[in-house]
């Protein structure tokens, strides 16, 4: 089986539009849909519950939805895992833009365009990444990659643990983060799924972004052989001005949690990206890069 696309759920209204995008895909590729309730209430009759493709488990309510992904993930027959959110919704040919990508890459990390949009259906914004191959450092310096708009490679996703349940709300950023530090991506500039940027309720709280964004990356910072992988993916003076920069900042990150020793080899970091650098130092735009925060174009966070 090609796909298997997880909904975690609590039972919203708009669950429906999710599941019926994915029934509708066209596809030459068998898939499987799997809902998740991690709500405490069992999920309203519907006639999207009879289809043949649709299994619905129960988590017993309030997991939260990494450990309901994980639940999902658990169970899927699938190849590769879309992980669709229940207000959100996939466009048509999605599983065949993804499958398209798969025959020609072994990328673990698959993806098209998200198109932003507001409640009225008006598209605000859609995304194009540009990124294939190694790309840990725009991953790991800013880079948004949605999971709603993505295949991953489900033995990939198990090798790495699935979501890290310590993280509520930057958790498919570290997941992006984990795998590209091991794996490849690929991605296509076609549309394959819609997200819903508009008025909606959320327990998240998304004022915990930069620290858990932080969290994430001196995980990865702490790993052997990272900065060889940042560098292997940094094929521009912007990327390797990203490296130098994402050294310092948690070269003061830890000076400020009492991490004299760990600052000390942060900063030695950020001075080696400078070294290899070179004439690199001499472009304003590698200041300009080095001095300003990454944010995907046209993606606004949420505010809490």
């Amino acid at each position: 089986m090609f796909g298997s696309i997880i909904i975690p759920t609590i039972g919203r209204a708009a669950l429906a539009r999710a599941v019926e995008s994915a029934l509708a895909q066209a596809s030459a590729e068998p898939f499987e849909i799997i809902v998740v309730n991690d709500g405490h209430l069992p999920l309203a009759p519907a006639a999207w519950q009879q289809a043949r493709q649709v299994r619905v488990i129960t988590t017993g309510g309030g997991r939260e939805r990494s450990a309901a992904r994980n639940a999902g993930a658990a169970l899927a027959a699938g190849r590769y895992l879309n992980f669709l959110d229940d207000d959100d919704w996939l466009l048509p040919g999605a599983l065949d833009t993804w499958a398209a990508l798969a025959r020609r890459s072994s990328a673990a990390w698959l993806y098209g365009a998200a198109q932003l949009s507001d409640d009225a259906g008006r598209v605000l914004f859609q995304f194009q990444h540009d990124l294939t191959g190694e790309c840990l450092t725009p991953a790991m310096t800013g880079e948004w990659i949605p999971l709603q708009a993505s295949a991953i490679a489900a033995d990939k996703f198990r090798a790495v643990g699935g979501f890290d349940l310590s993280f509520h709300v930057a958790e498919d950023k570290d997941l992006l983060v984990r795998l590209c530090r091991l794996y490849p991506v690929a991605g296509t500039a076609r549309p394959v799924a819609g997200i819903l940027r508009g008025t909606w309720a959320t327990s998240s709280d998304y004022s915990a972004m930069p620290a858990e964004v932080q969290r994430s990356r001196e995980l990865i910072l702490n790993q052997p052989g990272t900065f060889g992988r940042l560098w292997a993916s940094a094929p521009t003076p912007y990327w390797r001005a990203k490296i130098a920069r994402a050294y310092g900042i948690s070269a003061v990150w830890n000076l400020r949690h009492g991490q004299g020793r760990r600052a000390v080899r942060r900063a030695a970091g950020a001075m080696l990206a400078g070294a290899c650098a070179r004439l690199d130092l001499l472009r304003p735009s590698y200041w300009r890069a080095f001095a300003r925060h990454h944010l995907t174009p046209g993606f606004e966070p949420p505010s809490a």
